[in-house]
């Protein structure tokens, strides 16, 4: 938990690409299985493609492929809950709209925002 208690808000942008499937979310789902990741984490994905109700099962297979050593299901379930995701482009400023949005109605108040760029350069 950070110091103030205040709910962490981890957003990936590129969060479809290779670098996410096969070193982010496995390093963060080993964080979660050791209890070393503030329950209070969310992690937000953002992408082009359109994975709003598939998103934590695309994930799911990634931890499987990339790290199937230190899977386990009810350990990635209890995660899983913590994930969430947002479709939009980098390139059209509208839809940083509705990242806004969605970030406020997933935080439900305060919260600390981390923002990752797993994109291309």
């Amino acid at each position: 938990m950070s110091r103030d208690n205040q709910p962490i808000s981890l957003v990936i942008f590129g969060a479809t690409g290779d670098l996410t499937q096969r070193k982010l979310v496995p390093a963060l789902f080993n964080l979660h299985r050791k209890g070393n990741l503030p329950d209070q984490t969310r992690i937000i994905g953002y992408a082009r493609r359109p994975y709003e109700d598939t998103f934590r099962d695309f994930l799911q297979e990634a931890v499987e492929e990339y790290e199937p050593k230190t899977f386990a299901g009810e350990a990635w379930q209890a995660f899983a809950e913590h994930i969430h995701y947002v479709q939009g482009d980098l390139k059209t400023d509208a839809d940083y709209d509705g990242l806004h949005e969605a970030l406020e109605r997933i935080e439900d108040g305060p919260a600390h925002r981390i923002y990752y760029l797993a994109t291309a350069p």
